[in-house]
């Protein structure tokens, strides 16, 4: 839901010029994307990308072209090239393990990462521990600055 920089990924137009969605773009042009609203918008996300329902990729699980869409969407947060975010592989790691420990057992274990969030979404309930009633408390300084989000994660009955 929050991709760990809050601000756009800016990058310069080299030599000569770009075209992005039919504007030519001038050499030295700042361009940005948006992370947030990558993330959440359009037609990919729908309906209301802005809703925690982690369901949507066991939903998407089904399409092939949809959910690896929807992976590479969410792998621009960590960018590429050059300006890979040097923390990818252990946030990767870190996410592996946690998935591993807690949804797949040994003669489980899968190759891709994805399939243990799935494993990991189907046998668990996430919940908010104070509910949806009060607004996500974050402040954006660069990075998301989050208070009191608190989950409480209970193994669903096979």
């Amino acid at each position: 839901m929050y991709p760990p920089v809050a601000h756009t990924a800016d990058r310069q137009v080299k030599e000569g010029y770009m075209v992005v969605e039919g504007y030519r773009l001038p050499e030295g042009t700042q361009v940005g994307v948006a992370m947030v609203a990558m993330t959440r918008g359009g037609e990919l996300w729908a309906p209301n990308g802005a809703v925690f329902r982690p369901d949507r990729w066991i939903e998407a699980a089904g399409d092939e072209d949809r959910f690896k869409e929807m992976c590479g969407v969410v792998d621009l947060v960590f960018g590429h090239g050059k300006y890979t975010c040097l923390g990818k592989d252990i946030a990767w790691m870190e996410l592996n393990k946690v998935l591993v420990e807690v949804s797949a057992p040994e003669n489980e274990l899968a190759d891709v990462p994805t399939d243990f969030l799935l494993k990991l979404v189907r046998r668990y309930d996430f919940i908010l521990a104070g509910g949806f009633h009060e607004p996500l408390k974050l402040i954006d300084c660069g990075l998301w600055m989050i208070h009191d989000f608190n989950v409480k994660v209970a193994k669903r009955p096979a």
